[in-house]
């Protein structure tokens, strides 16, 4: 999810550049993709809490053994909607959101990052956001009930239809609906990434203040994001994907100290999401080849006539390879 880049700076990609198919469950029919009625209630309402609720709290992003804070500011009862988070702990960080205008401030560095608008919520979007294009790929079931931040949730297993994506657990408030807490689960079922509330205090009156970024940015570096580029202008064209994922973003981004130009395109299935760095580099021994782990993000690099190819994403690792084999296939027979 978005917290990873934002807490580990890898918005500007600093370190992404130097299998057996699993087929989806070909048994389940037209009437067992709809979750049940209460549980599809439930989503429902989640949905509309995210969105349209104000509310101010803490919460943890745990990633391997590493543990972050940070609070958050929601704003949601008017007709746009505004977000701030504050990391509590480590490196100053922020991020403040008025509808799609979206600031990611790093005091630090004198930065703000402007319009990096991908999966810009503690949450994945797809949660809040047409819910119901992940019935087809996922499995929801009501588990059981549960307390989170001193209020009572209800568990629903999120279990994937095939071997391309990871499983989720959601604890949603009884009463509001709100999404309290989110876990990924490795292909065993153990946690690889945590997002909790540990307080939050709804129908909270949310200040201006609250809003606005803690620092003074007039004299910061503003930092845009990469245009995303026309169809035509894509040099790599695009094999056969896995089930639901589909491009949200192609941009062109210029990295690094030799001003490497990149082209970066980003596909997600609305839980995970999974990017493709296309390079026309010479082979050198910084780039990866071959695959790499750390928590839940896999990759896998390769070079295929004389482009660089990375895939990299929060998937499991038969996803990442799935897709960079075929990138690798239509580059060796597009040179």
């Amino acid at each position: 999810m978005w917290i990873r880049a934002f807490l580990i700076g890898s918005l500007l990609l600093p370190g992404l550049l130097p299998v057996s198919a699993l087929h989806a469950d070909e048994s389940q029919g037209t009437t067992d993709v709809q979750p049940s009625e209460p549980v599809r209630t439930l989503l429902q309402r989640m949905a509309r809490a995210m969105r349209s609720l104000d509310y101010r709290g803490t919460f943890i992003y745990r990633r391997d053994e590493h543990i972050d804070t940070l609070q958050v500011f929601h704003l949601g009862s008017q007709d746009e909607e505004r977000e701030r988070l504050v990391t509590l702990a480590g490196q100053a960080r922020e991020i403040v959101r008025n509808g799609d205008d979206v600031q990611c401030i790093l005091p630090d560095r004198g930065k703000v990052l402007v319009g990096h608008q991908h999966r810009l919520k503690p949450f994945p979007v797809a949660l809040t956001d047409n819910i119901e294009t992940l019935y087809s790929l996922y499995r929801f079931a009501d588990q059981s009930d549960e307390r989170i931040a001193g209020r009572d949730t209800r568990v629903i297993a999120v279990q994937p239809r095939d071997g391309y994506r990871y499983a989720h657990r959601l604890w949603i408030d009884a009463d509001s609906g709100l999404l309290l807490r989110s876990d990924m689960l490795n292909e065993a079922g153990e946690p690889i990434e945590q997002v909790m509330f540990t307080n939050v205090a709804l129908n909270a009156e949310i200040a201006e203040q609250d809003l606005a970024p803690s620092v003074d940015v007039s004299d910061f570096v503003m930092v845009p994001d990469s245009e995303n580029l026309p169809t035509a202008e894509v040099r790599l064209p695009v094999p056969q994907l896995p089930p639901g994922y589909q491009l949200v973003s192609r941009k062109q981004r210029v990295v690094g100290a030799d001003a490497v130009s990149v082209e970066h395109l980003i596909y997600s299935d609305g839980l995970s999401t999974i990017s493709v760095f296309f390079d026309l580099a010479p082979e050198r021994d910084d780039l990866l080849e071959g695959e790499s782990s750390h928590g839940a993000a896999n990759a896998f690099g390769l070079y295929r006539e004389g482009a660089h190819i990375t895939v990299v994403g929060e998937a499991p690792k038969a996803a990442i390879e799935y897709i960079a084999t075929g990138f690798a296939r239509v580059a060796a027979s597009n040179p």
